[in-house]
């Protein structure tokens, strides 16, 4: 479960600069994304 918090609050704190690797796995850009 913590592996799953950090990850959530890792992505959190990216959300304006979402990884390539996301951008990879969603098939759409960071704009696409909802908040």
């Amino acid at each position: 479960m913590s592996g799953t918090l950090d990850f959530l609050i890792f992505a959190q704190d990216r959300c304006t600069q979402t990884p390539h690797w996301l951008h990879s796995i969603m098939g759409r850009p960071a704009k696409g994304f909802p908040q």
